[in-house]
C-alpha cells in the first residue's frame, strides 16, 4: 500500500515448481490499483507457463506459455471509461535429430482490444509461426537457416521473413553468427508492399542450461555439439565410484 496523493494497492502472487523430473512450471498474478491525479487505473497481469524437458536427455524441449494484461481507466468527473486487454498464447520447441541437426519452432497468437464508453471496442487477431534449421559441418561452424510468418486477419496484412546464417562457436556454449534477411510486408488483398527490405545482421547466442547447470545439465558436452546426456553421465559416475581406490 501507498499514499501518494491518493491510495494505491499492490499484491502479487506466484508460483514456481518441479512438477515431476521432466516437467516444470511457473506462474504469478498481480493486481495493482494506481491514482494518478484525477485518473484511476486498475492493472491485472498474469502469467502461466510449462516447460517438458527429458531428464535424462538435452535433445528436446518444449515449452508452453500464457500472459494476460488488462487495465481499466476512470477519469474523476467524467464518465469515460477506457479498456485494454492483451492476451497472448505462444509454443516454443526444440528437436536434435543428429548430433549435428537440429530443428526448433515456434508457434504464438495474440490479442489486442482496445476501447472506451464512448468509442467502439476493437479487437484484432495476430498470428506468428517462425521454423529454424541448424546444421554443424565443421567442429566450431554451422549453417543455420530460418522462416518467420506474421499474419493478421482483420486487416489482411502481413510479413514474411527469410534469413539465413554462418555460425562460429568459440566456446562450447557460447556461438557468434553472421546472417543475411529478406523482409517483405503483405499489404490487404495480397499485395506485396515495395521490393522488400534486406540486409546483413550479427547475433550472439548461448546455451544458459549449460553455462549455469539449469535443470541439472550435462556439463560434458563436448565442442561438436550437443549429444552426450545426463544417463550417460550418471553411468560414468556410477562406473567410477565402483572402481577400488
Amino acid at each position: 500500500m501507498r499514499d501518494r496523493n491518493g491510495r494505491e494497492h499492490l499484491f502479487v502472487v506466484g508460483a514456481a515448481g518441479r512438477i515431476n523430473s521432466s516437467i516444470t512450471a511457473l506462474s504469478r498474478l498481480q493486481f495493482a490499483q494506481t491514482r494518478s491525479g484525477e485518473k484511476d487505473t486498475n492493472f491485472t497481469d498474469a502469467m502461466a507457463a510449462m516447460a517438458i524437458r527429458p531428464a535424462t536427455s538435452d535433445r528436446m524441449g518444449l515449452l508452453f506459455s500464457y500472459t494476460r494484461y488488462s487495465r481499466e481507466t476512470n477519469e474523476a468527473g467524467t464518465s469515460t471509461k477506457g479498456r485494454d486487454r492483451v492476451e497472448t498464447l505462444a509454443t516454443d520447441a526444440f528437436y536434435q535429430l543428429t548430433r549435428k541437426l537440429e530443428f526448433s519452432a515456434r508457434l504464438a497468437a495474440r490479442f489486442n482490444a482496445n476501447g472506451q464508453d464512448d468509442k467502439a471496442y476493437v479487437s484484432t487477431l495476430t498470428y506468428l509461426a517462425q521454423g529454424r534449421m541448424q546444421y554443424r559441418f565443421a567442429k566450431r561452424f554451422d549453417f543455420a537457416a530460418e522462416l518467420r510468418g506474421m499474419f493478421q486477419p482483420k486487416s489482411e496484412t502481413g510479413k514474411r521473413s527469410y534469413g539465413t546464417e554462418i555460425g562460429y562457436w568459440p566456446l562450447p556454449d557460447l556461438r557468434f553468427g553472421v546472417g543475411y534477411n529478406f523482409l517483405r510486408a503483405v499489404e490487404p488483398a495480397g499485395s506485396f508492399a515495395g521490393s522488400g527490405r534486406r540486409g546483413f545482421y550479427f547475433v550472439i547466442s548461448t546455451k544458459l542450461s549449460n553455462l549455469f547447470d539449469l535443470f541439472g545439465a550435462s556439463r560434458k558436452e563436448s565442442i561438436t555439439g550437443p549429444g552426450q546426456t545426463i544417463a550417460s553421465e550418471v553411468g560414468e559416475r556410477s562406473q567410477s565410484k565402483e572402481e577400488p581406490k
